[in-house]
């Protein structure tokens, strides 16, 4: 028969774990000497010369066969004295375990009663007496444990079913019929033995195990080995057989190292493998069992942080939707962080424990766009829109720093956005061409000629729709107050003409009106404008719609209240276009 080298295994670095190591390629037991070794290398490599297929001579035959070459590589293992004892630990111990023929048979034929046997016994003698067992059965139940996970988790068949809590709800196994012996006793149907008839339901469920519940207790059995009292004899006992200088004390403690490195590394391989296969389910499990098994945290790291690229590979994706620096919109951003949260959501799900980092790739993603949405201009989007944003960038973050950064911002903009909304409605962007302009004049001195006053203009931020409203109301005022000054002027002007002393009552007046000015401007204003300031206040309380600011509130304004902490009496220009009157008037002055 022409031998030809199969790859339905090849590349499948967990299988290949079992399928390549060296004792199980020459077929030969772990305390097999090197000269052995070497004759059952020739022995293969001859078979494959005259082509004749080895399918079939070797242990664990559903791996597949291997080639010329992986044979010669096996023999040059064994030769390297540490990479000997690696594939020694990583492969079945079949003269100390006392229990070991029905694992060979399992090994040799594939019987799956053989390997329900061993496997059910063995561990039940772990359970009962972990102390006395022999540390060959611990590791022995640990490689089947972690061969039978690794093969059902790439869907070799071997003949177990599942365990029930560990199938989806509607692909549960058919419950076990119990078959219970009945006798009569004292004139009633009892059960004999019921305890019995339970215990090997049980026995029988708990054979029937997912490659989930494989691989986690072969990675419980492998820390309870490492942990071992008797493992460094364990392992001198093979240094002494091997009588290798390269091999001292130290090797027990290096091997454990060596041993966690790769347990780690073979589970990183499956976790990188269901995520390339966007087989979510099986990496959430893997993810569970990484979680959930004490090893040394820095082994994880290092051997899940080639796996990590394809989580930052998916980020890198998303981060495509803020386009160009200079292009990025409000609405870009808020597409980014939507896609972001879907990722999040995705990954909680897949691995709670955020055994892959998830959590530090968020927050970095959400740091990104939150960068992005600091370079946009103000005027982009409302205050609303952008704390919905924020709102959203916080709720995805995890790191508490991340978190007050979006805080901070989201507080600084709403001190920027006080600016860039209208102070009146509360809801518009303002325009910058009509805001409401607050004149503030002090008294600076005065001389013979004059009263010197400093004049600055505080602008109130105000949307066009408010500026039209103010416009209307201070038109109506005008309007309404015309008549009233009319009115006072002819009566004025009738007292003068009737009066004995009209010379003295002008006088009088206009000393009034310096006295007036003399003690404050705004003063002299209000009372002069009056008719048309309170002409102007009922009309605007009047058209003012509910939940928004009166122009007069305008005197409450952070502007006004700047202005008047600097000794500056306030007048309120409220006409929409204002601020080209406050400009000609500061020509004026300069």
């Amino acid at each position: 028969m022409e031998y030809q080298e199969t790859t339905s295994i090849v590349g499948k670095g967990s299988l290949n774990h079992f399928r390549l190591n060296p004792f199980r390629i020459l077929n030969i037991p772990i305390e097999t000497s090197i000269e052995e070794a070497s004759w059952a290398a020739e022995s293969l490599a001859t078979m494959l010369a005259v082509g004749i297929s080895p399918e079939g001579s070797n242990p664990i035959s559903f791996l597949g066969v291997y080639s010329e070459a992986e044979i010669k590589k096996s023999f040059t293992q064994l030769e390297e004295p540490l990479e000997r004892l690696v594939a020694e630990v990583f492969w079945f111990d079949l003269v100390n375990d006392p229990n070991a023929k029905p694992l060979t048979t399992y090994l040799n034929t594939s019987d799956i009663n053989a390997l329900i046997a061993y496997r059910s016994s063995t561990t039940t003698r772990i359970e009962e007496s972990e102390l006395t067992t022999s540390i060959s059965e611990q590791i022995n139940l640990a490689n089947l444990n972690l061969l039978l996970g690794f093969a059902g988790l790439n869907d070799l068949p071997l003949g177990l079913e599942p365990i029930e809590s560990d199938c989806p709800e509607d692909n549960k196994p058919a419950r076990q019929t119990l078959e219970f012996t009945w006798k009569k006793m004292d004139g009633l149907s009892v059960v004999e033995n019921p305890h019995l008839v339970l215990a090997k339901a049980d026995d029988s469920i708990s054979q029937r195990c997912t490659w989930a519940s494989s691989l986690k207790a072969s990675l419980f059995g492998w820390n309870k080995v490492l942990q071992h009292e008797e493992w460094g004899n364990y392992i001198r006992q093979k240094i002494e057989r091997l009588q290798d200088d390269l091999l001292d004390d130290s090797t027990p403690e290096l091997l454990k190292r060596i041993i966690i490195n790769r347990l780690t590394e073979l589970i990183a391989q499956e976790i990188k493998e269901t995520i390339r296969e966007n087989k979510y389910e099986f990496t959430r499990q893997l993810l569970q069992i990484a979680s959930q098994v004490e090893m040394d945290s820095n082994s994880w790291r290092t051997a899940l942080a080639p796996t990590k690229v394809f989580l930052q590979n998916e980020i890198n994706q998303l981060a495509e939707l803020l386009g160009e620096e200079a292009d990025t919109t409000l609405k870009d951003i808020r597409n980014y962080f939507t896609a972001i949260n879907r990722w999040k959501q995705q990954w909680i799900k897949v691995d709670p424990e955020d055994v892959m980092g998830g959590a530090y790739l968020t927050d970095e993603a959400v740091l990104r766009g939150f960068r992005a949405l600091t370079q946009l201009e103000l005027s982009q989007g409302t205050l609303q829109e952008n704390e919905e944003i924020l709102k959203l960038a916080n709720d995805l973050a995890f790191n508490a720093s991340v978190k007050e950064k979006v805080s901070y911002y989201s507080e600084t903009l709403k001190e920027l956005y006080k600016d860039l909304t209208c102070y009146f409605c509360q809801k518009r962007e303002s325009d910058s061409s009509c805001p409401l302009i607050l004149r503030g004049m002090q008294n600076t001195g005065e001389d013979e000629n004059a009263i010197h006053y400093s004049t600055k203009f505080g602008y109130v931020p105000r949307c066009n729709r408010c500026g039209d409203l103010h416009n209307s109301i201070n038109n109506w005022g005008l309007a309404i107050s015309i008549p009233v000054y009319l009115t006072l002027i002819y009566y004025f002007i009738l007292i003068l003409i009737e009066s004995e002393i009209p010379g003295i009552i002008l006088g009088a007046v206009i000393l009034i009106i310096g006295f007036l000015q003399r003690i404050s401007i705004s003063t002299f204003g209000y009372i002069v404008g009056a008719p048309f300031l309170v002409a102007r206040s009922i009309i605007g309380t009047m058209v003012t719609p509910n939940g928004e600011r009166n122009y007069g509130e305008a005197d409450s304004s952070p502007q006004s209240m700047k202005l008047q902490a600097e000794g500056y009496d306030t007048t309120i220009w409220c006409k929409k276009f204002a601020l080209e009157d406050a400009k000609a008037l500061l020509n004026q002055q300069s």
